[in-house]
């Protein structure tokens, strides 16, 4: 009897010490969400992403952050894609040579689809590392 009662002490201890644990105080949703992956943009003139759609419940802000890697200045347009229209919701203008690149944020995303769309300042090439994630500021 005393070892069955023994072991039923060490499991509850063990499970407890395992399932306390297991967290690292940090919940699902403060860590940032990729909506796509990482990925280098490159292009003459122009480039456009594929759409890509926000997931409710991931964030409370779709961040865009990119590098711009070319010779010359670049905007980042965000469009927001409707059902009857396109909107421009955010632009931001990076400039060459920041290691540390530019970061938009874009509020309350939802369930929204967006696309970004790059031109470069000259009409020239576009080369940079881009992400964008959903987090909660």
């Amino acid at each position: 009897m005393k070892k069955r009662w023994l072991v039923y002490s060490l499991l509850l201890l063990l499970s407890v010490g395992l399932f306390g644990c297991a967290g690292s105080g940090e919940t699902a949703a403060a860590q940032p969400v990729p909506v796509f992956p990482a990925q280098l943009v490159w292009g003459e003139g122009h480039h456009r992403t594929p759409s890509f759609t926000c997931t409710p419940g991931n964030g409370d802000a779709l961040e865009i952050s990119y590098t711009n890697a070319a010779q010359v200045p670049c905007w980042v347009d965000v469009y927001e894609e409707g059902a009857f229209q396109t909107t421009r919701v955010s632009r931001m203008e990076v400039a060459p040579g920041n290691p540390a690149g530019e970061r938009l944020s874009v509020p309350n995303p939802g369930g929204n689809r967006y696309y970004l769309h790059f031109t470069a300042a000259d009409g020239g090439l576009i080369q940079g590392d881009l992400t964008a994630v959903q987090r909660n500021p």
